[in-house]
């Protein structure tokens, strides 16, 4: 063993790799879609996810994709102390992806806590480990998230910042691997729509006709990922920047229920709740730079579906374990 291996071993370093990139949430719906696209992108993969979200069988679904396993540790991103050992086991870390919580997932008072203490851990540590890159994306940015990073950035012009906001993701990876985890975020729409054709649930309730925008959740893996190169690569000035990922395919849930019965051949009965009230606008914020990408609903759709039927599979081998294993 080299003298700079025993070094490493000693301070218990596992990588010095110049392209390694932080994932918090990398276990999560649109997390795991952005590690695979990272990793044929040929980056390494560092994963941080306390499972609030998701579950451990989503690493084994990047890992059959990609034939690469990236390193994991479940960590609650709000414990300065733990993502400090973390980034110190991974000294090469050129950029941190943040995937902040579903709305659906926790009520506002608790996704708030641990959107705002994960952010602040990462920019107290950021520094302290010389990495300069911080890419958060979610449903909606908030004016709270906005000034506590231009707050943090007026003391630091080291760090750089790129906040993305999208609407509805949909669908799953072409390989029907890893998709939303059922009940890990309240349940999307389409997933609910899945999990009706499948007969894992009885009714779809519609709630609204409010047109959203939907977009394929690898389209937007692409994009995040072509983001993070970029901002890894280039020597930009801008220290914030704010992008919003749109597909240009606006749909109601009727719409989208009926597409996703059309393309997959299937009935899915529904009951319809419409509900009038407007969500509450709190602030406005300054607007930013679009950017659309060409999804393909239809696909989309698809795949979710594939999604589902592996989920119903696994359900029922699990079933015939426990059978086997209970003797009944």
């Amino acid at each position: 063993m080299s003298f700079t291996e025993s070094l490493k071993k000693l301070l218990n370093i596992e990588s010095d790799d110049a392209n390694c990139v932080m994932i918090v949430g990398g276990l999560g719906y649109a997390g795991s879609h952005v590690a695979v696209e990272l990793l044929e992108m040929g980056y390494n993969v560092c994963i941080v996810d306390n499972l609030s979200n998701t579950n451990i069988d989503v690493l084994d679904g990047i890992e059959k994709i990609t034939q690469v396993k990236p390193v994991y540790e479940n960590i609650d991103c709000t414990d300065f102390v733990a993502m400090d050992k973390f980034m110190n086991k991974y000294p090469g870390i050129r950029a941190v992806l943040m995937f902040t919580s579903s709305h659906r997932a926790q009520t506002a008072a608790a996704r708030y806590r641990n959107d705002i203490m994960s952010l602040i851990t990462l920019l107290e540590l950021m520094p302290l480990h010389k990495v300069q890159n911080l890419l958060i994306a979610g449903a909606e940015n908030n004016f709270i998230t906005e000034r506590i990073i231009d707050d943090v950035i007026s003391e630091n012009s080291e760090i750089r910042v790129k906040m993305v906001e999208f609407g509805e993701l949909i669908g799953a990876h072409g390989m029907g691997l890893i998709g939303e985890v059922p009940g890990s975020s309240g349940c999307s729409f389409v997933q609910m729509v899945a999990e009706v054709a499948a007969g894992v649930q009885k009714k779809v309730r519609i709630t609204d006709n409010v047109e959203r925008n939907y977009m394929y959740v690898v389209d937007f893996a692409r994009l995040f990922a072509c983001e993070t190169r970029k901002m890894i690569e280039e020597e930009s000035q801008i220290r914030v920047e704010k992008l919003k990922y749109e597909s240009g395919c606006k749909m109601t849930q009727k719409d989208v229920m009926e597409m996703f019965g059309n393309v997959n051949n299937v009935k899915i009965q529904y009951l319809c709740e419409l509900n009038d009230e407007n969500p509450l606008s709190i602030a406005e914020t300054a607007q930013p730079v679009v950017v659309r990408a060409d999804t393909n609903i239809d696909n989309a759709l698809l795949t979710a579906w594939k999604w589902q039927l592996h989920l119903s599979d696994s359900t029922n081998e699990d079933t015939h374990k426990r059978r086997m294993i209970g003797g009944s």
